[in-house]
Order: C-alpha cells, then sequence, then structure tokens
C-alpha cells in the first residue's frame, strides 16, 4: 500500500531547488506568454503540481487567482 502521507512529503522536500516550475508559457492574442513571469508566480503553480500528482484536485492552475 502506498504511504500517501510520506510520499507526499517526500516529492515536495525532494523539488527544493527544482528549476522545473519557473515557467508555464500560455498563447493570447496570438503571441506567447510566461505567466510564471520566470519563476516570480511559480508557488502556485508548485502547489497545484504537488496536488495534482496525488488527484487531490481536478484540474491544475497556474495562477492563485485560477
Amino acid at each position: 500500500m502506498l504511504d500517501l502521507r510520506r510520499s507526499y512529503l517526500v516529492m515536495i522536500k525532494n523539488s527544493v531547488g527544482s528549476r522545473m516550475f519557473r515557467n508555464s508559457y500560455v498563447i493570447k492574442d496570438g503571441r506567447r506568454k510566461d505567466i510564471l513571469q520566470n519563476g516570480e508566480l511559480s508557488c502556485a503553480f508548485f502547489a497545484t503540481f504537488i496536488l495534482k500528482g496525488f488527484n487531490l484536485i481536478g484540474a491544475p492552475h497556474c495562477t492563485v487567482q485560477g
């Protein structure tokens, strides 16, 4: 049986220093935009990635507002 709590905490700990959550792009008005502003706004993206990975939310979000 998967130890969900332990796995969840280890995934968070192991992501420290990762550049994986630095950028996420959308196309708006025909132009590409980094909605995470090169990591300045990546907290919500990181949190949603972890929560979605453990199926704790329905859909991923890249912003706090989302």
